[in-house]
């Protein structure tokens, strides 16, 4: 249930050491929220699949 925030909340920061701008973080977030990997990885359970999507923005 988290994966999508998450998703997001992680694209916010990393959109955020590119740009300044709001309303560009905010597109990049949703965006990354809403890829169909990570939805396809979250309906068919691919735990490892997911957790490397929220951790990617991080790297």
């Amino acid at each position: 249930m988290l994966a999508i925030p998450l998703a997001a909340l992680g694209a916010w920061y990393a959109a955020g050491a590119v740009t300044r701008r709001n309303p560009l973080r905010a597109w990049a977030a949703l965006v990354w929220a809403l890829a169909p990997a990570l939805l396809l990885a979250i309906g068919q359970g691919r735990l490892t699949s997911v957790i490397v999507h929220l951790t990617l923005p991080w790297a």
